[in-house]
């Protein structure tokens, strides 16, 4: 049973179907004061469901629910949208945002359906949701089903949502990979009728297709881009451009027609090299020298147990029918000079065009806290001070640390170099994990009870490139949920600042 298309069941509305005369079209909201426009297209998306409910009664092939019908023979979900106000060469952010939104006005249309019920609609059909970027758990790359987004309406034949925008760098349109369903994460003990509630339906700007990475959007694009970013350089095509106010379908379905996910997932295993003459190594003869493993399932890529071949397996992967997504695993008796050379070449692919980095494993640290920011070293300049952690082994054979609290002071102190900056340290002894979180917590603790602002959760590791990553992630672990975001220097020390004499006290147990 074919639907009747949205052209025709808006001359329905409008020319006698349900009752109304000739000259009683539903007009576009620009002609009519906006509340009024808006409440007579509410009006019509709510006559346009109960039509569809009547005449598709019964019939499983369908489903319809406020705004949208979805059609599993198809394969498709229809969804009634407006067309905002944006003119030619405007800033555009999102591609659509619900009718709740507070921002239209940065949007190219408003759908007058809910994200859950979008997200409901495209699991009819057979599209599972997969996940958005969450960088909490430090995931930077949407996953999903691929799907493409068309509009069509009256007088506007279908058309991609890509072609709609413009890069205003490049002044071409955005690519048409589509969008990656990655679904709305579900609020945690919330209900409503029943049913679980979507971060998209409840927190602002309740985007349902965003062109920026947003942990919340049910709909993502599949590369890399920052809310700032796209601001700056997304503008509506003034080449292609429907008229605004206008109501019209979006169409949403699976890329590959059958709703299957281009994303394949592999493994990488390193681990040291267990020839003891390779100990002495250097340089990138030991890089290679390390016994890595890259697997897909339960089957080797590379034929060889080395670096240089998994990367050379990495680049022959067919990317135009897949999307790959790589989980790193670390031996724990890696050094951590051995952990950061194979990080740095891991964030030089790490991109939509080579492979992407999946979260970390549990029990281990996200292999970017090993490429840190180098200008964070630098204490005079650096827009904030992180809490600093000096990790050493004992004599013990244990690993120990002294944690570096950082303030403004600007108290005149001339014993004291950091106190010449504006600054007041404070250093603490921390003999392992716990210590360590406890120090972290209460003074998060302490700030709420001063009513002062808690220093940013970021934690810059000092230590010596020969302790093992194992000694590392025990020691850091447990404090991550206080400072997710890790920077790890190797055999270094905050420069440009001279520290004092406690500090340098410190920096000397890398010769223990």
């Amino acid at each position: 049973m074919n639907r009747l298309p949205l052209t025709l069941w808006m001359w329905l509305l409008g020319c006698g179907w349900t009752g109304c005369s000739s000259t009683s079209k539903i007009p576009s909201a620009s002609t009519l004061h906006p509340t009024e426009g808006r409440r007579r297209t509410l009006q019509w998306v709510a006559e346009r469901e109960q039509w569809y409910r009547r005449r598709y009664a019964g019939d499983s092939a369908y489903l319809v629910l406020p705004g949208l019908i979805a059609d599993r023979i198809r394969g498709q979900v229809e969804v009634c949208v407006e067309r905002t106000q944006l003119k030619d060469n405007d800033p555009c952010e999102f591609t659509v945002v619900a009718e709740s939104s507070d921002h239209a006005y940065e949007a190219l249309v408003v759908a007058f359906a809910t994200p859950s019920d979008i997200q409901r609609a495209l699991q009819f059909i057979g599209v599972t949701p997969g996940k958005p970027p969450n960088p909490a758990v430090n995931r930077y790359w949407a996953r999903g089903t691929r799907c493409t987004l068309s509009l069509e309406g009256p007088n506007v034949p279908r058309v991609r949502l890509e072609s709609l925008l413009v890069d205003r760098r490049t002044g071409r349109t955005l690519p048409a990979d589509g969008f990656l369903f990655t679904g709305s994460p579900e609020v945690p003990g919330l209900k409503t009728a029943g049913r679980r509630r979507l971060a998209a339906d409840l927190y602002q700007p309740k985007a349902i297709v965003s062109l920026f990475n947003s942990p919340n959007a049910p709909f993502q694009v599949g590369y890399a881009a920052s809310k700032s970013e796209v601001y700056q350089n997304t503008q509506i095509n003034p080449n292609l451009s429907v008229p605004q106010n206008l109501l019209l379908s979006l169409i949403l379905e699976p890329a590959s027609g059958n709703g299957k996910n281009r994303s394949k997932d592999l493994r990488l295993k390193v681990e040291p090299s267990r020839n003891p003459a390779d100990t002495f190594l250097t340089g990138a003869t030991r890089i290679n020298s390390l016994s890595v493993s890259l697997e897909e399932g339960k089957s080797r890529l590379n034929p060889r147990p080395d670096l240089l071949s998994a990367l050379e397996a990495l680049a022959q992967l067919d990317r135009l029918q897949h999307d790959w997504y790589l989980t790193v695993e670390w031996a724990g008796d890696l050094t951590l000079g051995d952990v950061r050379s194979v990080a740095r070449i891991l964030s030089a692919i790490d991109t939509a065009a080579g492979i992407r980095i999946e979260p970390p494993i549990s029990g281990q640290i996200y292999y970017k806290a090993f490429t840190p920011d180098i200008d964070l070293l630098d204490r005079k300049n650096r827009l904030f001070h992180p809490w600093e952690l000096i990790l050493a082994p004992t004599r013990e054979g244990q690993v120990g640390g002294s944690l570096l609290n950082l303030e403004s002071n600007f108290e005149n102190n001339p014993l004291s170099p950091e106190a010449g900056l504006g600054l007041r340290l404070t250093q603490s002894k921390v003999s392992g994990p716990r210590q360590l979180t406890q120090a972290l917590r209460s003074a998060v603790t302490e700030a709420r009870r001063k009513g002062t602002r808690a220093k940013p959760p970021v934690l810059m590791v000092f230590a010596p490139s020969t302790l093992r990553y194992s000694a590392l992630t025990t020691f850091l672990l447990s404090a991550l949920s206080e400072t997710p975001t890790l920077h790890v220097y190797l055999d270094t020390v905050p420069s440009t600042v001279p520290l004092s004499s406690a500090s340098k006290a410190t920096v000397n147990l890398f010769a223990l």
